[in-house]
């Protein structure tokens, strides 16, 4: 591989935009030819809306919002967002968990076996808020990360483990 090129792009944060700078790089095979763009882990491809982001709009949804007021819940300049947006976050997000969901736990147990799970009236009744509250469990430990983007990496991982 090879540097190719690069492009700008901007990118949602929580209170403003960023421009980024994204590389391209080459196969260096000449029968491959192909290009390929390096993102940073905090953004997806085709995104602009950061994980955290999406995050915070898609636990509004989880927390008995209706789709609208969590688009509207964001402030400007990154908000509000459109409700079919914040649909599609939510659809898209709902599936990866449901396609991690032994990966999360297995990776969560690898990290602190001893980890308190939440029990009773203490357990959240959505998986959501439930993950959330054993993902920030883990912050102060061994994880820089909000949920989202762990589950992103970590979605990332299995693809690359699956090749």
């Amino acid at each position: 591989m090879h540097r190719h090129g690069s492009y700008k792009r901007n990118v949602w944060a929580k209170e403003r935009s960023w421009r980024i700078l994204v590389f391209r790089f080459r196969c260096a095979n000449p029968e491959c030819k192909r290009t390929c763009s390096v993102l940073p882990s905090f953004v997806g491809r085709y995104e602009r809306f950061v994980w955290d982001v999406q995050e915070q709009v898609c636990t509004n949804v989880d927390t008995q919002h209706s789709m609208e007021e969590a688009g509207r819940a964001v402030p400007a300049p990154v908000g509000p967002i459109c409700t079919r947006t914040v649909w599609r976050w939510f659809r898209r997000w709902r599936a990866y968990m449901n396609e991690l969901e032994s990966q999360f736990w297995e990776y969560v147990i690898s990290l602190d076996p001893a980890l308190h799970m939440p029990r009773g009236q203490e357990r959240p009744t959505r998986r959501l808020q439930y993950w959330q509250k054993v993902w920030m469990q883990l912050v102060p430990k061994k994880v820089n990360v909000r949920l989202f983007h762990g589950l992103y990496r970590l979605r990332q991982s299995c693809a690359a483990y699956m090749v």
